[in-house]
Formats: structure tokens, sequence, C-alpha cells
């Protein structure tokens, strides 16, 4: 898996601007910033979490989910019954409180002592060198994608700071605004056959659009 400065460095070859003249670097990490905000939303990173209910009660606090965007299902392992998917809103709903979540149980029944919890949800991917991470989360199916993405908002963001300067020629910002389009829009199309390709080996609720995303940050 790539780290920032080896995606960095692809950008700038798909940029024709090796030596980094007309993209510097604090421009590139923002463009890789905005694509994969994008890519989180279209295709996140799934990851369970199993904790054991350390009392009795309606409120239960999960810790540790790193980078969580949103929930995508709770199961419960009940002592003495099978396990079953707790139905959102009707018999639980959440919020997040940093990397902690707070669940609230709001059916019949709610967690014993003893009882084990897991928690699948949806969490944004990290590159190392990016914003202190320390690995990279992100597949390497998705690193072309991305960088064709960082592109488009590189172009994008160029083209703004150069119509704002002073005596810029307005014809380069349109062309770039030009090839920023076509390149987001490819980026878009990309995204979308990967999530169809993807998605059927996932759990329920995988790569979400944001109206489907069940109770996000409510109680």
């Amino acid at each position: 898996m790539s780290t920032l400065i080896e995606i960095k460095a692809r950008i700038s070859q798909v940029l024709e601007d090796p030596a980094g003249r007309r993209y510097e670097s604090g421009l590139l990490d923002e463009a890789v910033r905005l694509a994969l905000d994008t890519l989180d939303q279209r295709l996140p990173l799934i990851l369970s979490s199993e904790v054991t209910a350390s009392g009795d009660g309606r409120d239960q606090c999960v810790a540790g989910l790193s980078a969580c965007l949103y929930l995508v299902s709770l199961r419960v392992q009940r002592s003495g019954h099978s396990s079953g998917e707790l139905e959102p809103e009707s018999e639980f709903s959440y919020q997040f409180d940093g990397e902690q979540l707070r669940l609230h149980f709001a059916g019949r029944w709610y967690p014993q002592s003893g009882d084990g919890l897991r928690v699948t949800y949806a969490a944004g991917h990290r590159i190392q060198g990016l914003d202190g991470a320390e690995a990279t989360t992100l597949p390497m199916t998705y690193e072309s994608a991305l960088v064709s993405g960082a592109a488009g908002h590189a172009c994008l963001l160029r083209a703004t700071h150069l119509a704002e300067a002073y005596g810029a020629r307005p014809e380069e910002a349109t062309r770039l605004m030009q090839i920023s389009k076509l390149r987001l829009d490819d980026y878009g199309r990309t995204l979308g056959a990967l999530k169809t390709l993807q998605e059927f080996g996932f759990p329920p609720g995988f790569g979400l659009d944001e109206e489907d995303v069940f109770g996000k940050g409510r109680w």
C-alpha cells in the first residue's frame, strides 16, 4: 500500500508536473484530502468491534472506534440466547463522542452484564503520512481512482488560485476548470463501478448513500 509521498508523486506525473513547479506540495495534500473524502462517502472502510457489556443498563459506551463515520449494524449475543441484529431507531439509537460510541437501547431489551455486542461501522480510510496517519488502509485497487480524483481537485484548486491572482490569464483558469470537471466526472463514474463490484462482499449497509444512512448521529 502506498504512502502519501508515493501517491503525490503519481499525481504529479498525471498533472505533468513531476518537479512540482505548478502544483506545490500543500496543494496536493489538500487535493488528496478532498478526493479521499469523496471515496469515504462511497467506499468506506468497514470494521467491526466486539465488546462485552460491563453492566446492566440502557446506555452503553464503546470506545476506540477510530475515524468512524456511521454505524452499519449492531448485533447482540444475549446470555443463553442466539445472536441477533437490532433494528435502528425502534430498538436502539446512537451518537458519537470523539472515538467513543454511545448507545441507547430504547426497546424492551437492553444489555445485561456479560452480554456481547458486535458493532460494525464505516470508517474513513487513512494514507500514511497524511494528517498524522501511521499506516495506509486504502486498498491498492482504489489507488488509481484516488490519484485521478486528486488530480481533478488539484486542477480546480489551482484554477481558483489563478482566478484570484492579479495579472493571471483568465483562459488558463478556464482551461484548468474544464480539465477538473472531466477528471472529477470520471472519478465519480469509477467509484460507482468499484462500489458495484465490491458491495456484494461486504455487510449490509456498505457504501450507503447519505440519504440511506440511518439515524446518523441522532438519539
